[in-house]
């Protein structure tokens, strides 16, 4: 005998209810989703499965938790409770089921930046909960708008693709949603983020990560500071490598300087800051170089171009090299971390 109910006790759903939908899903115990087998079951594996056979009294398949009530119906309708929360869901059938505002997600579909990250984990979530691919691709595809990761030959000097964290909790779970559903590409980026943040608020959130990605962080951060080391000791405009004076006229019609470098005369801030800034966060210093080398034409158009071009090619370099700074054992297949690496990397033994 079944369990009848009226609709009336219940909230429906304000896009996701149809009057003449057959199925209904009861989400947070007081919202209904009233839907048509056919369109839910041609998206999901779960849904046509659960579907497809009748449920016996005390299975509310889909549920994470059981009665011993009989199946439930609700004007008449078969009625099965998830355990979901109603925004999850909706969210992902927004993106599978048509809707009576198709707008919605259109309008919004032009510009990724309205969705946040934590919607968009929650559509990966439940598309692989009931395997819906199409809403795992859109997942993905919006990830990849929201977080543009260009390859290092192609990366210009004003990309700065880390910087689309609002907050180091953002990048800390950009890098759970990478390590849960494979999709490594996003790591550098954020990893560099909490890397170089210059405020403890980033490296609270990191706390989030496993123990093992916390010591690759901080690992890692002192590899890139070796790296940024070696290639700045080869560059002209840190006042180390010295070359032939130069012949030609400067910009301003005096000798060019090239060849013959003192910091102290090329930037207007103390080398100390310089080099500061070139250690902690030397992409977006790099960036900054570039756009504010040789204001005072002291060095002819020659000389500037190649400074300019070592600024560019320093800067892909390093960028085309995160992943091995961060996690160089996931290209070697072997985990090179202890807590003794840590602390023997830190100085502390």
């Amino acid at each position: 005998m079944s369990n009848a109910e009226s609709s009336s006790s219940y909230e429906n759903h304000p896009v996701h209810y149809f009057e003449d939908g057959n199925i209904i899903f009861i989400l947070e115990s007081k919202v209904l989703f009233k839907l048509y087998r056919g369109a839910i079951s041609k998206q999901s594996e779960v849904f046509s499965d659960m579907l497809s056979v009748p449920q016996p009294a005390g299975d509310k398949r889909g549920s994470e938790t059981s009665s011993n009530s009989p199946q439930e119906l609700i004007d008449g309708v078969p009625a099965i409770h998830l355990t979901d929360t109603t925004e999850s869901f909706a969210a992902v059938l927004d993106i599978v089921l048509p809707s009576p505002t198709p707008d919605l997600y259109q309008n919004q579909r032009k510009g990724s930046q309205t969705f946040s990250l934590d919607h968009i984990m929650s559509i990966l979530e439940l598309s692989q909960k009931y395997c819906m691919p199409t809403a795992e691709s859109w997942a993905k595809l919006m990830l990849g708008e929201k977080y543009p990761v260009p390859k290092a030959q192609d990366l210009k000097i004003d990309d700065s693709p880390w910087t689309v964290f609002g907050s180091g909790k953002e990048a800390a779970k950009l890098i759970q949603v990478a390590r849960k559903y494979d999709l490594p590409r996003y790591l550098p980026i954020a990893f560099y983020f909490l890397a170089t943040s210059p405020n403890l608020e980033a490296m609270f959130q990191a706390q989030i990560l496993s123990a093992k990605d916390q010591a690759r962080l901080h690992v890692g951060r002192m590899r890139m500071i070796d790296a940024v080391i070696d290639a700045a000791a080869n560059q002209p405009e840190n006042g180390i490598a010295r070359g032939p004076p130069c012949p030609l006229k400067s910009k301003n019609g005096q000798n060019c300087v090239g060849g013959n470098v003192d910091m102290k005369t090329i930037w207007s801030s103390p080398p100390s800051r310089m080099w500061k800034d070139l250690v902690r966060r030397p992409l977006g210093e790099l960036r900054w170089r570039f756009a504010n080398w040789d204001k005072d034409g002291r060095y002819c158009s020659h000389c500037s171009d190649q400074v300019r071009k070592g600024f560019v090619t320093v800067r892909r370099e390093l960028y085309g090299r995160l992943g091995d700074f961060f996690f160089p054992e996931e290209n070697q297949g072997v985990l090179v971390y202890s807590l003794a690496d840590l602390l023997s990397l830190n100085g502390m033994v």
